[in-house]
């Protein structure tokens, strides 16, 4: 059991820790991993062959990809901050943004159940990427740049969700991946107000809401306060 600050930086609840003894088998395997393929396979593939089908250039389709990731990481970190640890009372804010902050403050109270770590409502996502991709179609912008930006940016999204199931479950051995499980615990178990990005921590590191960086704040602020 570990102590979880709030937002205000102070000690609220204790959570259970996560079994981390599963394998990349158990994640196979598991039922929301088979809709994930079973949505986005088809989906990439083919905004992805697109995207190929209509460039010019491979660095058309260089720039799409990182200009997808970018944008991809920076919403998913701007609706991880200000969105999904929101649990609005009033009905009307629960229907626009979809309840997401109730699941996931759901998943905070509990991180260690096995599973939560994948969203398992995939078709309202789904139906965001085709709106996009079809506006990339038919946009006047170069339709190669922004499918393979959308396409990247599922692909993205569908990394984060199997490296979240990891930082919760698997041994996550790798350097790499041991930075990012390290980087997602401090959200959970040490301050839920900072490391708002999974495996993308650059966002966190610009906006100054990495926990490194609260945590030289609070410092320089206590040594303001007793000098």
């Amino acid at each position: 059991m570990t102590d979880v600050l709030d937002t205000a930086g102070e000690p609220r609840t204790k959570l259970p820790s996560s079994d981390r003894n599963h394998s990349i088998r158990d994640l196979i395997v598991f039922d929301k991993t088979r809709k994930m393929f079973f949505y986005w396979t088809p989906f990439c593939l083919l905004t992805g062959s697109i995207a190929v089908a209509h460039a010019h250039s491979v660095w058309v389709l260089l720039a799409g990809a990182v200009f997808g990731v970018a944008v991809y990481t920076l919403v998913e970190y701007l609706m991880h901050r200000f969105i999904y640890h929101w649990e609005p009372e009033s009905r009307f804010w629960r229907i626009v943004t979809a309840d997401m902050g109730r699941s996931h403050m759901g998943h905070h109270r509990n991180p260690a159940k096995y599973g939560g770590g994948i969203n398992g409502n995939q078709p309202p996502i789904i139906a965001i990427a085709s709106f996009f991709a079809l506006g990339a179609y038919f946009t006047p912008f170069p339709t190669a740049f922004g499918l393979m930006a959308v396409t990247t940016g599922a692909m993205n999204y569908v990394a984060q969700e199997f490296v979240h199931f990891g930082t919760h479950h698997l041994p996550m051995n790798n350097r790499v991946l041991r930075t990012m499980k390290r980087h997602h615990m401090l959200h959970h178990y040490k301050d839920e107000d900072c490391n708002f990005g999974l495996f993308w921590p650059v966002w966190d590191w610009i906006l100054g809401t990495s926990f490194e960086s609260k945590a030289k704040r609070r410092r320089s602020a206590r040594a303001n306060e007793t000098a």
